[in-house]
């Protein structure tokens, strides 16, 4: 084997090598993911003021568990940093709840849109990369927060009814108390004005 074959050979070597060392330790990664807030990704118009948020641990090592973990809430993604979430920064937090943790950071109003991330530790106190950001709104929590208008008719609709009438029934009975089974035809006759024609007429019984 001559100089130039034996160098390639270490080179590729090498490369196996260091190739093979980024696989094991990204397998050996943990990683934080599926965020949720109230069981719900990315919710909506909520009405609760300190939601529950929720994510799952993911890794390829077996017997991977979380010890500890952080979560940043902003108003907004470019706010969502270290040192500049300007809702809530929970810190570094050892425990290995990643299910139901309480919002515990500025109160929210009506409107709010909040945007979250959180990484975590695992076993051997290994830091993760921040897991992808999540997001939430509230909707209106207060009834002075409503300011819509209703759309509606706004003219009042004025029945036209005719004075009452007698009835005069065929057969006779009494209908007040057992009015006969039959079909029944009532007429009531009026006047109509010399200048008026009829487009549509309607009679209402009260």
């Amino acid at each position: 084997m001559n100089t130039i074959t034996l160098k390639i050979a270490l080179l590729l070597l090498a490369l196996a090598n260091a190739f093979c060392a980024l696989n094991v330790r990204a397998a050996d990664e943990v990683r934080a993911g599926e965020l949720r807030c109230e069981q719900l990704v990315d919710p909506v118009g909520i009405d609760v003021t300190q939601p529950r948020l929720s994510w799952q641990l993911a890794s390829e090592q077996r017997g991977a568990a979380q010890t500890a973990y952080e979560i940043l809430v902003a108003s907004s993604a470019d706010k969502l940093a270290p040192g500049n979430a300007d809702l809530w920064a929970s810190g570094k937090v050892v425990s290995d709840q990643s299910l139901h943790v309480r919002y515990a950071g500025k109160p929210l109003a009506s409107r709010q849109t909040c945007v979250w991330k959180v990484r975590i530790w695992d076993e051997r106190g290994k830091v993760s990369a921040w897991s992808r950001p999540a997001t939430w709104s509230l909707g209106l929590l207060q009834p002075d927060d409503w300011r819509g208008q209703w759309i509606g008719r706004d003219e009042i609709v004025i029945p036209q009814v005719l004075p009452p009438s007698s009835w005069i029934w065929f057969p006779e009975g009494k209908p007040e108390t057992a009015a006969p089974i039959g079909l029944r035809y009532f007429r009531r006759t009026f006047e109509l004005p010399a200048d008026r024609t009829i487009k549509r007429a309607e009679y209402q019984m009260v």
